[in-house]
C-alpha cells in the first residue's frame, strides 16, 4: 500500500518513533525496487490489483496493513496479518500483536473480511 511505504521510508524511521518487526534491510531494498521502477504502490482500498483480485484495507496492525478477496465461487480472502488464528474469527477475539488501542479496528477487519467472504 502506498501509505505504508511512505511510512515506512519517512516518518517510521524518524526521532521518538520505534518501528518493530521491520527491517532496514527490506525498506532499502524496497526503494531500490521503487527507483528501478518494479514497484507497484496500490493508493486506497478496494482496489482491483489483477483481475478478480482486490486489496483491502485492514486493520492496521502494520502503518497500511492489507488483505485481498478473489472474485468467483468460492471465494476466497486472505487475511495476512490481519487474522492469524480461524479462533480469532470464530471467537471475534483480536489478533493479541495489535496494540490494545487497535483492537476495535481489527475486529472491524475481521467482521469486513467475513462479509466479503459471505462466511467465516
Amino acid at each position: 500500500m502506498e501509505a505504508e511505504f511512505a511510512y515506512y521510508t519517512g516518518p517510521a524511521w524518524q526521532e521518538g518513533n520505534a518501528p518493530s518487526g521491520i527491517d532496514r534491510d527490506a525498506i532499502l531494498h524496497l526503494v531500490r525496487r521503487n527507483l528501478e521502477g518494479k514497484l507497484v504502490l496500490i493508493n486506497g482500498d478496494d482496489r482491483e490489483i489483477f483481475p478478480g483480485i482486490r486489496v483491502y484495507t485492514g486493520g492496521r496492525h502494520t502503518y497500511a496493513s492489507a488483505f485481498i478477496r478473489t472474485a468467483g465461487n468460492p471465494v476466497y480472502v486472505l487475511a495476512s496479518d490481519n487474522c492469524y488464528l480461524y479462533r480469532n474469527i470464530e471467537t471475534r477475539a483480536p489478533v493479541k500483536t495489535f496494540a490494545i488501542s487497535d483492537y476495535s479496528a481489527n475486529l472491524k477487519a475481521l467482521e469486513r473480511m467475513i462479509s466479503l467472504a459471505g462466511a467465516p
